[in-house]
């Protein structure tokens, strides 16, 4: 294939011409395009716009005659280079100079090809500005000059200045490598004695100002006299021949910018470390850019918060306020005979918000866990009817349990939910009926196994694997189904929580889970639940309604809520309930009470509370004077509370808040109150 055709190949093909087009635009080089029968400019890039300061549309058109880029007194260097390529059919680094449209003269190095594309022949030019390379190499030359003459009149100190034009060649290949870098030279110890321009330019600085300082004592670490310390001791690793590397952040005249800041030893002939080589890379416009696009993704994030979120709870709100209303209408009409169907539907409203609160903090992997021994074929039966009333009639549920399925410890009503998340996720990738099997395996995975599953471990597991015959998914949104708030479902329609719940649930749980998933196929997702060598515990919830156990003796209990309105509620509750209740509205109050010589038998204590002490504080505190008494946490924070805030963990029962009466008070009447306060 010709270089025409390769040329023709080249730009015809999409990706190749995406990354033309990026060369183009961000080249610092000067990029052309101009016609070889005329040579008419066709195109230019930004970096002839910048090296030269014409503008593209006043160029276009016109030749580089025209527009007088060419000094006059070059005419014959043209020509040759003219010649050359029409010779040759390309040029390469050929010297030159340009005229800017300021009238300063810079010094280039140009490279050309003749191409043909679409049967026209184009003269595609790449200039580079290299006026201040080639005034470094003068400067160079002029001090190798200097140090030859000295070194012709002082033949006694040859070898001497022959280790110090070694020295001198090195830093200043080192320094003049990469202008658009902030770089200097160092001795060994850290002495500065040489910086570039665009690092003095930085602080504002001259080179004597620096030189013969300690790196660390030069003016650009003036504003940050913390990152001296750290500079030393990187001095005096790449003293030891090591290299250096880190992320910065530096007030400079310009304002904080953020370096990836680096340091290289530089070695002698003998291999000794000579000298030490500091430079720093500016960041700042990308971490800029990542800040905005990580703010972007948040308010995307919330957005889709809000609008499932909102949607969800405001028919929540509408059908408890619906049924309070429908009770006063009752009760005014004398009508009590309804009032038990609104009150459990009112209830039941309120659980499905709990349930959206669980799966809040099951994605932020806070919610409050109450792990027990777990049966995983026996739970996967009690949800039978749960599943099938759930998916509706046109999907097929199925279970194919194994045997010998072992136990596993975790919270068994997250679990439930977990599976009731995969199975609502299954009915919706099947609009049209479908399948749904879940499957119970034990699993013992190697090294080799885990590493193939992400967050895996090694071990034995159990493995509840949810099968739909759905639509699937692509790759890319599979690979995004854990994320928090990720929906492929309409606005109003889903929060993007039920997976990000899953997960989280998982990960407290010790487990992890996978997802595989192939459009028009299926998704399967398996939930891998660590092993647990015990007996399944028992079952024991109280079902809603049932009469309430009533104490076998009245006790004394401190409630401490800062909420009114539930304070009362349960304080009159515990009251039905035979006890007497003590009440305080936050931490010092109720210490001030403890610290009293009033029995008290029991208390319960709000996590949050105001006035500077939490429930936590507040137990820790009441365990120095009264260490029996039996205390239960009642939380709407739900942080895991074998918890600890600062100070030494604190034992008590933790209650979830939101909660039913019935609960409640089975809870507080399954505790052994002290005899004594």
């Amino acid at each position: 294939m010709s270089k025409s055709e390769t040329v023709r190949t080249g730009v015809a093909g999409h990706d190749e011409l995406e990354i033309f087009r990026r060369v183009f635009f961000s080249s610092p080089d000067y990029i052309g395009f101009s016609r070889l029968e005329d040579g008419t400019y066709i195109d230019v890039n930004p970096g002839f716009e910048r090296m030269l300061g014409y503008r593209r549309e006043d160029v276009l058109g016109r030749t580089s005659f025209d527009v007088g880029i060419w000094p006059e007194e070059d005419a014959e260097q043209r020509i040759a280079y003219v010649a050359q390529l029409k010779r040759d059919g390309m040029v390469k680094d050929y010297p030159g100079r340009l005229r800017r449209a300021d009238g300063t003269v810079i010094e280039v190095e140009a490279s050309a090809n003749i191409v043909e594309v679409g049967g026209q022949l184009l003269l595609i030019a790449i200039v580079r500005d290299v006026t201040e390379r080639k005034r470094a190499e003068r400067e160079l030359r002029e001090r190798e000059t200097a140090l030859r003459q000295l070194s012709e009149t002082l033949e006694q100190r040859v070898a001497e200045r022959t280790a110090q034009l070694q020295i001198s060649e090195a830093r200043m290949r080192s320094i003049f490598e990469s202008t658009y870098q902030f770089m200097g030279f160092m001795t060994p110890e850290g002495i500065v004695l040489d910086a570039n321009r665009a690092s003095l330019r930085s602080v504002d600085a001259r080179l004597e100002d620096v030189v013969g300082k300690p790196f660390w004592e030069a003016p650009w670490f003036a504003q940050t006299p913390e990152l001296a310390a750290s500079m030393q001791a990187a001095v005096a690793r790449v003293r030891a021949g090591e290299s250096f590397r880190q992320e910065v952040v530096v007030p400079l005249a310009a304002g904080r910018r953020v370096f990836d800041f680096a340091m290289r030893p530089v070695r002698g002939p003998d291999g000794e470390v000579v000298g030490i080589v500091p430079e720093a890379v500016e960041l700042t416009a990308r971490r800029h850019a990542e800040d905005a696009l990580r703010q972007a993704q948040k308010m995307e994030a919330v957005g889709q918060l809000t609008g499932g979120i909102a949607h969800d709870f405001n028919n929540m709100l509408a059908g408890v306020v619906g049924n309070l209303q429908l009770m006063r209408v009752r009760l005014q009409q004398g009508q009590t005979a309804p009032l038990g169907q609104y009150i459990d539907a009112a209830e039941s409203i309120v659980d499905r918000a709990s349930g959206l609160t669980h799966r809040l903090l099951a994605f932020s992997r806070r919610q409050t866990l109450a792990p027990r021994a777990v049966d995983v074929n026996r739970l996967v039966q009690s949800m039978a009817e749960l599943l099938h009333r759930t998916v509706g009639p046109a999907v097929q549920v199925e279970a194919q349990l194994a045997g010998d399925a072992w136990n596993t410890l975790c919270d068994a009503h997250q679990l439930e939910s977990a599976l009731l998340n995969l199975a609502i996720n299954a009915r919706d990738a099947m609009p049209h009926g479908g399948r749904l099997s879940i499957e119970t395996t034990n699993v013992v995975l190697k090294e080799a196994q885990a590493a193939a599953i992400d967050g895996a471990v090694p071990g034995p597991f159990v493995a509840i694997r949810v099968r739909d015959d759905g639509i699937g998914m692509a790759p890319d949104v599979a690979q995004r189904a854990f994320d928090p708030f990720f929906t492929t479902k309409p606005l109003g329609q889903g929060t993007g929580l039920g997976l990000s719940m899953v997960f989280g649930f998982m990960q407290q749980s010790g487990g992890f889970v996978a997802i595989d998933s192939t459009p028009a196929v299926g998704t399967t997702v398996t939930l891998y639940l660590p092993y647990h060598d015990g007996p399944a515990a028992e079952e024991s919830d109280t079902p809603r309604g049932a009469p309430l156990r009533r104490p076998q003796g009245a006790g004394n209990v401190l409630l401490v809520d800062d909420d009114q309105a539930l304070r009362k509620v349960l304080a009159e509750s515990l009251e039905d309930a035979g006890y007497s209740v003590l009440q305080a509205a936050d931490g010092p109050r109720g210490l001030a009470l403890l610290q009293s010589s009033m029995k008290i038998d029991l208390m319960v204590t709000d996590f949050g509370l105001p006035s500077g002490m939490n429930g936590l504080q507040l137990i820790e505190a009441a365990r120095a004077f009264r260490p029996a008494m039996a205390t239960l946490l009642i939380t709407g924070y739900a942080e895991r509370i074998a918890a600890r805030t600062g100070q030494a963990a604190v034992e008590a029962d933790i209650m979830a808040k939101p909660f039913s009466l019935d609960a409640f008070l089975a809870r507080v009447n399954g505790m052994r109150p002290a005899e004594a306060g």
